[in-house]
């Protein structure tokens, strides 16, 4: 649900507030792998099958958001100012109420199931949870609580799930809320124009929200945004910006050191970029190049090293992005349009406190990739109304979060077809030509995930 309101108040000044209303309500089944392969009597890997799990979830979400501000348009000797001063406040709260109803894991001798571990070792001393021992088949392999995936001999025929060992977790309920106020001064001087913006913002993430030791995490930032334009003719563009992020870590990471560890920083960026704007043939076709910079801080991950704390968390000290890119869109001739974009860049880890880190690529960040797509409609009266489209898109090699796998690179070849009469048009496209097998992202063999083979689309439209 959503309102607004405006007001102009003098000429010059205009005042604007609206109110969004969004409610959110879950009830899911689901039946999925676990992201990991199941385990032999060993606890290792058996790589043609997967662990499943399913999934139950009931839940309710509600949010407001408020915005107020004000535009005011004036001048102050040769400089014209746009001035947009505000206040927002958005506010986010999951219910009492809200639960999960999971199964999955491998099943034990009393009657209930987690994930597989070895029993205790005699020379050590014994864990602080007493072992349970866990059901194993005949081959000397754990019990799965939920029915593995074959992956050489796939069965996918529907399961019955009523027999599965399942755990209740209730939720705890949440909230947090967000305040700021800002100011913002458009500036325009001859050729120039410049952009001065700064924003204090406060974050309220209340944990353990209406329990008896609730408590409130509190956090500010002020947020600084600058850029600038000159055009020293019509048809070009030249620009800089710079901007700052912040973003607070979650309460319940923050406020929960035995699960997640911590005490954590909050997710901090800082933002370069210059490029131009250009526009050919009479403002038909439009290009636009820019480099840019991106640092980005104390980015969360887990640590995957402590069996007995799977939830266990650490930051990486900096991501850094560097990257140019290059868009052109529009028409070269009247029938004859085109839309083409290349990028290349380096998203990779640039300070951590494991040395063997820096320099890693991140996960699904290709160095190379680009896409190009024409349109040509014919002139020639015997073939009025008919259109033809080409393209191409490629995709560089990427990283995983698995050393020892690499994305290959791809290119897909695309083709269309319109035919416009009177107010009909028809159009089919074939995507994929060559019907390439390619991934078009993945962070392991086990969570790796396939683009679309070869396919078309037939599209019918009338205008009234």
């Amino acid at each position: 649900m959503t309102t607004s309101l405006q007001r102009k108040i003098t000429k010059a000044v205009t005042f604007n507030a609206s109110y969004m209303k969004f409610m959110y309500d879950e009830d899911l089944l689901e039946h999925r792998t676990s992201n990991r392969y199941a385990v032999d009597g060993a606890n290792k890997p058996i790589p043609t099958k997967m662990e499943m799990q399913t999934i139950r979830r009931q839940g309710k979400n509600y949010s407001d958001n408020i915005t107020l501000y004000f535009v005011s348009d004036l001048k102050t000797g040769p400089l014209t100012h746009k001035i947009v001063t505000g206040y927002d406040y958005i506010q986010n709260e999951s219910p009492i109420g809200n639960s999960n109803y999971n199964a999955t894991g491998y099943r034990r001798v009393d009657g209930t199931a987690a994930n597989f571990a070895l029993p205790p070792d005699p020379t050590k001393p014994p864990p602080a949870i007493p072992y349970v021992a866990f059901v194993y088949d005949k081959n000397g392999n754990p019990v799965p609580n939920v029915p593995h995936f074959d992956l050489v001999n796939p069965d996918y025929s529907i399961s019955e799930i009523s027999g599965y060992i399942n755990t209740s977790t209730q939720n705890d309920p949440a909230k947090y809320y967000v305040h700021g106020v800002y100011i913002q001064d458009q500036i325009s001087w001859g050729k120039f124009q410049a952009l001065l913006a700064l924003r204090q913002e406060y974050y309220t993430d209340i944990n353990r929200y209406k329990k008896t030791d609730e408590k409130k995490v509190e956090q500010k930032a002020l947020i600084p945004r600058l850029g600038l334009v000159y055009t020293p003719i019509e048809q070009v563009s030249l620009y800089g910006t710079y901007a700052e992020g912040y973003q607070p870590q979650p309460a319940a990471n923050v406020g929960a050191p035995e699960i997640y560890g911590g005490p954590f920083d909050p997710l901090t960026s800082k933002m370069f970029e210059v490029g131009a704007k250009t526009e050919f043939f009479e403002k038909r076709l439009s290009a636009n190049i820019s480099f840019y910079r991106i640092e980005q801080n104390n980015t969360l991950i887990k640590t995957n090293d402590d069996p007995a704390r799977p939830d266990l968390l650490r930051q990486v000290g900096q991501q850094r992005s560097r990257g140019i890119e290059l868009d052109v869109n529009g028409a070269i001739m009247p029938n004859f349009s085109l839309t083409a974009n290349f990028a290349i860049s380096r998203a990779a880890i640039s300070k951590s406190n494991k040395p063997e880190e820096i320099g890693l690529l991140n996960a699904n960040a290709p160095k190379a990739q680009g896409g190009l797509w024409g349109k040509y409609t014919f002139i020639n009266p015997d073939l009025k109304g008919l259109g033809v489209g080409a393209g191409v898109n490629y995709t560089g090699k990427r990283n995983t979060l698995n050393a020892a796998l690499e994305l290959p690179e791809y290119t897909l070849i695309s083709a269309a077809l319109y035919y416009s009469i009177d107010k009909f048009k028809i159009s089919a496209n074939l995507n994929n030509v060559f019907n390439k097998t390619h991934w078009v992202g993945g962070y392991d063999y086990n969570r790796l995930y396939p683009g679309a083979p070869r396919n078309f689309l037939v599209g019918i439209g009338y205008t009234f």
